[in-house]
């Protein structure tokens, strides 16, 4: 039943944690650590864009967009929570 689901918000953290810990990297305490260490993985990798600059911006969506998502990690996190 939940075999095909996406990955749940605690299973994205265990993977990121056992990551870091196998890289040898510190689990970031603040959004700007883990966005320094993205980036400096992302640039370590290789990729064609590792800095949020290098990234082209989206354009806004009406904000239906940001309320449909809010909603639907309501409902993810209200499962989780069961």
């Amino acid at each position: 039943m939940h075999e095909q689901a996406a990955p749940t918000a605690r299973q994205i953290w265990a993977l990121a944690a056992i990551l870091c810990e196998r890289y040898g990297q510190a689990f970031p305490e603040t959004r700007a650590d883990a966005s320094r260490l993205i980036e400096r993985l992302r640039f370590a990798q290789g990729h064609p864009q590792p800095r949020l600059e290098d990234v082209p911006l989206r354009r806004r969506s009406s904000g239906r967009g940001a309320q449909n998502l809010a909603r639907i990690i309501a409902v993810e996190v209200a499962k989780e929570l069961r």
